[in-house]
């Protein structure tokens, strides 16, 4: 009972976080073959509130801040863009400057010292980061008037839709996929870089603004690894299941905190790699209870990208095999690694997740230099024709020096 609460409230979350036109298409393809699952979600989504008790209530404080007083000093709450399992953001206006932005805010059934602290480092991490794929803090503080003082976290307000709805909307080709792809592991990487591993990067945490810009979103349960600034923040204890499971590397869906780094973020780029050019994810979970599918996810071969799609390169299938290794250690070290593999498959260069064989970098040289090649090879046929008509003349003067003489026939001398 308990797993299939948590189970409903984290596809509750998951569709509540995306735009009403998309939920119902979301709880299709999340509740496949589970009718009851599916007809309990639709209900507090149509709902908007749950029942006393039930995972996805919404408390009136959230919904309705206005209207029971509570304010956030400077701003102006205009409507709600999202909801989660502890938080809800809303489009709000700024006084001074005059700007819209994002204020997420905390849920009053989520207060507690652990909801505190995970939102404090939340905004200490956001505050940390500067990179124009990561959506910027702005400030942080707590609200006014009301039962409780919640705390908010102004950000920019990234005008856009999530990855994979823009992908079905575009419909771009793989290599332009793989170009937006790159962008997001880039501002991954500014976050490793800094010992910051998001632990949740899913389509619905990665927005594609009106200019094509991807930003990362929702550092809420991100992690600083050891050698990061010191901080007062909370350390998830071992054996918690941290993100969303159809992302999570082997490592985090057994609740292995400890060894969850660099690597179990690029395991989750690849899942989103290989679902946004094969149109659904390397593992199957949809009719899985969470035991299973981390069964499945610790122990599952994931799908082969060319068995889905035997029209793209194999490097691609090299790069994502690479990516969902089980074994962290065999995965790329961090997203910046990735993204340079991923550059060296967009400029023709030698992927790194390939065997380096003398076959293979011929031919990726020869892609790469295409004119070159060409020149290289005419001059080498006619040095080897010039070459072939030197041999035989060659043979043909020892031929004619090795012969032997032939006797001179002269009339006999008339007598």
């Amino acid at each position: 009972m308990e797993t299939d609460s948590l189970r409903l409230r984290q596809l509750l979350g998951e569709a509540r976080a995306r735009p009403a036109g998309e939920r119902g298409a979301f709880v299709e393809r999340a509740c496949g073959g589970q009718p009851e699952l599916r007809q309990r979600l639709l209900s507090l989504l149509s709902r908007g509130t749950g029942g006393p008790g039930d995972p996805g209530a919404e408390g009136a404080a959230e919904s309705r801040p206005r209207e029971l007083g509570v304010t956030v000093p400077g701003y102006v709450l205009l409507d709600r863009l999202a909801s989660g399992a502890s938080s809800v953001v809303y489009r709000a206006e700024q006084g001074a400057p005059r700007r819209e932005v994002a204020i997420k805010l905390l849920r009053a059934e989520s207060l507690g010292e652990q909801a505190l602290l995970r939102f404090q480092r939340e905004a200490e991490i956001l505050a940390a980061l500067q990179h124009p794929g990561i959506a910027q803090v702005l400030a942080s503080g707590f609200t006014t008037g009301g039962r409780e003082s919640l705390p908010w976290i102004a950000m920019e307000l990234v005008r856009g839709v999530e990855i994979e709805t823009h992908v079905a909307r575009v419909h771009p080709t793989p290599r332009e996929v793989v170009g937006l792809m790159v962008h997001v592991c880039d501002a991954v990487a500014h976050a490793h870089a800094r010992g910051i591993v998001h632990r949740d990067l899913k389509s619905s945490n990665i927005m594609v603004d009106e200019s094509g810009r991807a930003c990362v979103l929702d550092f809420g349960v991100a992690r600083l690894l050891r050698g990061a600034a010191e901080t007062q923040i909370e350390r998830t204890r071992t054996g918690a299941m941290v993100g969303s499971l159809a992302a999570m590397a082997p490592e985090q869906a057994r609740g292995d905190n400890g060894r969850v780094d660099a690597r179990s973020d690029v395991y989750s780029l690849g899942v989103l790699l290989f679902d946004l050019l094969a149109g659904r994810p390397p593992l199957d979970l949809r009719e899985l209870d969470v035991m299973a599918a981390v069964r499945s996810i610790c122990e599952d071969e994931p799908l082969r990208l060319s068995r889905l799609r035997p029209d793209l390169p194999r490097d691609l299938d090299a790069v994502l095999v690479k990516c969902l290794e089980k074994s962290r250690s065999r995965r790329y070290r961090d997203a910046a690694d990735l993204a340079q593999d991923l550059r060296n498959f967009l400029g023709g260069r030698t992927v790194r997740a390939r065997p380096p064989t003398l076959a293979y970098r011929a031919r990726k040289f020869v892609a790469r230099h295409r004119a070159l090649s060409y020149s290289m090879a005419s001059i080498l046929l006619a040095l080897g024709a010039g070459l072939a008509l030197a041999v035989r003349g060659l043979r043909a003067s020892a031929s004619s020096a090795n012969a032997p003489a032939r006797p001179s026939t002269s009339s006999p001398a008339s007598s």
